[in-house]
């Protein structure tokens, strides 16, 4: 197994409760893509990076740009 990408977020979000300085993704599987729900290219990614880093939505959508961007950039490459 390999390891997990760790994005170290610039601005922390609140999550189950607590801080969260970063998120680590793990690999993708099957059911990923398919619990995928959004039709547009950037809400596919964040659904998935929030899938891999087994987080909420409401997680995803408290992240500042610059974070979300970078989150963008680590999933990227799993849709190619």
């Amino acid at each position: 197994m390999s390891e997990p990408i760790v994005i170290t977020l610039k601005t922390p979000v609140q999550a189950f409760g607590e801080e969260i300085t970063e998120l680590k993704l793990r690999r993708p599987k099957g059911k990923d893509f398919r619990a995928i729900t959004s039709t547009t290219p950037m809400g596919m990614t964040l659904d998935l990076a929030g899938a891999l880093a087994d987080v909420p939505p409401s997680t995803i959508d408290q992240l500042d740009g610059e974070d979300v961007m970078k989150l963008a950039q680590a999933v990227a490459p799993f849709f190619s």
